[in-house]
């Protein structure tokens, strides 16, 4: 049996649910918005589960945005 993945205070019992709950956060915002607080602090704390964590968020994180992402000069 798999190990549920702890991300935070979140326990999520797949990968898949995982991914579903982070791509639901970025896809409940308009490009340029800021996350509220609640999606703030999951999103951190993602962040902070990364190799390089201390070096992406150095002396801390006021705020987190969704951008769109361009690709060769298209959206």
């Amino acid at each position: 049996m798999k190990q549920p993945i702890k991300v935070g205070k979140k326990i999520f019992a797949t990968k898949k649910a995982m991914l579903a709950h982070y791509k639901a956060i970025l896809n409940s915002y308009t490009p340029n918005e800021s996350l509220n607080k609640s999606d703030f602090d999951d999103v951190f704390n993602l962040l902070l589960s990364h190799p390089d964590a201390k070096d992406k968020v150095g002396v801390g994180i006021e705020e987190i945005r969704v951008s769109e992402l361009k690709f060769n000069g298209k959206i």
